[in-house]
């Protein structure tokens, strides 16, 4: 599989939040609940690998830049109940690599320098992201770890013990259905319960997001 991918699919999250009562400046922040549902479509290319015309080796070294458009309605729960149009985005500029072990597995790292998105946690955000992947035959997994606050190479600060702020994990699992097709799912898990110091965290947040989407890559 390329680096090189359009996709289209439904997008469902939900998020809570409520003041953490350990947290020595906690306001009195009301209960918040939200869900959004609705439709969302991502292109992801390289242009390294789109222009340079080369040989495939067993090493590929590629640019990534990639968007993301949800487009749906949103529900809140809690303060108060209403129903709202709603959407998201999102904007990942890095860089990955691909090593081909043999003709039925692959090993790939993609580091995000920078990702600006927007979500049910919040309007506005800049991070960063480290991502494993790896193929089997026609099935491809891929982890990543995210930092939501800090840009560039940002997760790297979560792996020192005084980090503090939340992280997120992603799990993304696609099927190749042949040589341009794929289909696959993406579950997303934010919680400021994953802070090494949740006592310094103001909210007690978490986030949950499902995308099941078609495809075609190259």
């Amino acid at each position: 599989m390329g680096f090189t991918d359009i996709n289209i699919g439904g997008y469902s999250s939900t998020y809570s939040a409520s003041a953490n009562p350990s947290y020595s400046d906690s306001s009195k922040t009301p209960y918040t609940e939200k869900y959004a549902s609705g439709v969302s479509v991502r292109f992801q290319a390289s242009f390294l690998d789109f222009y340079l015309k080369r040989e495939k080796k067993k090493f590929e070294f590629v640019d990534i830049l990639g968007a993301e458009l949800i487009v749906g309605t949103e529900y809140v729960a809690a303060p108060s109940k209403k129903i709202n149009p709603w959407y998201a985005y999102r904007f990942d500029a890095g860089f990955g690599a691909k090593y081909k072990i043999n003709t039925n597995n692959d090993l790939g790292l993609n580091i995000i320098l920078l990702k600006v998105a927007s979500d049910l946690e919040s309007t506005y955000f800049i991070g960063s992201n480290i991502m494993l992947r790896y193929r089997n035959k026609k099935l491809l997994n891929e982890l990543a770890m995210e930092t939501r606050q800090d840009r560039f190479l940002g997760f790297f600060w979560a792996l020192q013990s005084w980090y503090f702020n939340p992280l997120q994990f992603t799990f993304q699992s696609r099927y190749l259905l042949d040589n341009h097709r794929n289909i696959g799912f993406r579950v997303e898990y934010y919680s400021s319960y994953l802070s090494r110091h949740v006592e310094k965290v103001p909210l007690l947040e978490t986030q949950w997001t499902l995308r099941i989407f078609y495809g075609i890559y190259f």
